[in-house]
């Protein structure tokens, strides 16, 4: 499990993938013991961001994106340690290029 510290103000990428699917499994935890926080998907192939709304305690979100993706937090009212912990897998099998 990965621990991420994340100031109050502060936006920042918890978790990224490239080419996965699957979980992604978190938990919030900060110093005014409210516990929440904004999470978003910046996804790719071109960047768009999917707007996932406001997350308290523990939680679980799908993996996004069909290339790459990262998952993204923000609004935080104090210091903030985020717990991260996916379960990946391959999205797409690409076929292989010989040269």
């Amino acid at each position: 499990m990965q621990k991420i510290r994340v100031e109050a103000g502060q936006n920042k990428t918890i978790y990224s993938h490239l080419n996965a699917s699957g979980h992604v499994f978190f938990r919030i935890s900060n110093k005014s013991n409210t516990n929440k926080a904004k999470l978003w998907w910046v996804k790719g192939p071109f960047g768009s961001i999917e707007n996932l709304g406001e997350f308290k305690g523990t939680g679980k979100i799908k993996i996004k994106g069909v290339l790459w993706g990262k998952l993204r937090i923000g609004q935080l009212d104090s210091s903030t340690v985020v717990q991260v912990h996916d379960d990946p897998r391959v999205n797409t099998n690409f076929p292989s290029i010989e040269f």
